[in-house]
């Protein structure tokens, strides 16, 4: 090899490091944001909704929720992203949704949301009760 084939190989390296830095601290900023959300929707439903129907409690809920799921998919791709007080052991939690035994059915729903649907009158595909 010949040193300008050598420095254009350490620049080449040296980018592609600065871009994946970024997108890493991008990823960190919706995580972040994520965080906050599941945690004002939480706040939502147990201050804010003192007498709200359970339709709206399933709403709120089936947004948790879909927050939750993404962030199990963040931790699933990225592992080392998540330290300190966001470490979630993903295979404990996987564990935790087949325990619960609502998961027999054929169709793509989730879990939980199976379990909510026996419950709870059944759930459109929105998630609405009819």
């Amino acid at each position: 090899m010949t040193s300008e084939t050598l420095e254009a190989t350490r620049l080449f390296q040296h980018f592609a490091k600065i871009e994946m830095s970024e997108e890493i601290e991008k990823l960190k900023e919706e995580i972040k944001l994520m965080n906050e959300d599941r945690m004002n929707l939480e706040t939502l439903l147990e201050d804010e909704l003192p007498d709200y129907s359970e339709k709206n409690e399933l709403h709120v809920k089936k947004d948790i929720f879909k927050l939750e799921h993404k962030l199990r998919k963040l931790r699933k791709k990225y592992p080392r992203m998540f330290v300190g007080e966001n470490m979630i052991d993903v295979e404990e939690e996987e564990e935790e949704e087949e325990e619960k035994g609502c998961c027999s059915s054929s169709d793509n729903v989730p879990c939980e949301w199976q379990c909510v649907r026996v419950t709870c009158q059944t759930l459109n595909a929105s998630g609405e009760m009819r």
